[in-house]
Formats: structure tokens, C-alpha cells, sequence
């Protein structure tokens, strides 16, 4: 299953911002509630893993939003566009489907579901690859 997969169709932005720690997480947890009232958007990837299965760290906050979503995300998180050293990465969706299997990992952090965050780490790479292990034995049982 995951050696076939292919990402989701989306734009890929790369952001910087200031926030950092506990300060970061709060922004997110209330962007991602003010995202979800009229758009989308939802921790995916090492971030959505850090809520499911903690694994893997690491230096960057990975997101999935629609349009409303993405506004949102700027607000909250205080996002300026960068073409390199990005610490929040967008990928706006086109299609809504994804949305539709977010899970709350804890209160007001709003994740993709354990199958798309195994996909998206496990085409992340070697360390990736490593998180998406951990998490399918944490989280994920089927047989091979």
C-alpha cells in the first residue's frame, strides 16, 4: 500500500514564523479551531504523528488546509512566505476528502487520520519511514 502511494494533489508552501515551543502549539491549536468553523485545516505528516505516535523529531510543522484554511494558518501563525529555512509547511488541497478522516488527537489538535499519516511518513524519507513503523504498531493493525 504505501510503496504506491502518491501524495496528495496540492500547493506545497514553505513558511516562516517566529513562534516557537508553547507558544506555537497554542497558535496552532487555536488556528486550527478557527480554520475548521468555515474552511479546513489539520496537522498532518511528523506533525500529526507527534500527536498519534511521537517518534521522530523534528525542526518543522506540516500542515493540510483548504483556502480558508491556509488564510487562517497565516493569522494565527504569523506566516511569512520563504524560499528556504521554512519551520510550517501548507499544503492546500484541492479536494476536501482528506478533511473528511481528521481525527482529535487531544483537545483542539486536529490531525489526519492514523492510515494518512502512516502514507504521508512513510514517502517522507529514511526517518520518516522509521516514524511510520513506530506508528503503524502503535496505532495501525492489519496483516501483511
Amino acid at each position: 500500500m504505501a510503496d504506491a502511494y502518491e501524495p496528495p494533489a496540492g500547493e506545497r508552501m514553505r513558511f516562516y514564523t517566529t513562534l516557537h515551543g508553547s507558544a506555537l502549539e497554542e497558535a496552532a491549536r487555536k488556528a486550527l479551531a478557527a480554520a475548521n468553523k468555515d474552511g479546513a485545516a489539520m496537522l498532518a505528516s511528523f506533525s500529526a504523528a507527534q500527536w498519534l505516535a511521537p517518534y521522530a523529531r523534528i525542526g518543522s510543522q506540516y500542515f493540510y488546509a483548504d483556502e480558508v484554511g491556509l488564510d487562517t494558518l497565516r493569522h494565527y501563525l504569523k506566516l511569512s512566505p520563504t524560499q528556504m529555512g521554512e519551520n510550517i509547511v501548507v499544503t492546500r488541497l484541492g479536494d476536501h476528502g482528506l478533511f473528511r478522516d481528521a481525527v482529535n488527537a487531544a483537545p483542539g489538535v486536529i490531525c489526519t487520520s492514523p492510515v494518512q499519516t502512516y502514507l504521508d511518513l512513510a514517502a517522507a524519507g529514511e526517518r520518516g519511514r522509521e516514524a511510520a513503523d513506530h506508528l503503524r504498531r502503535e496505532k495501525l493493525t492489519w496483516h501483511q
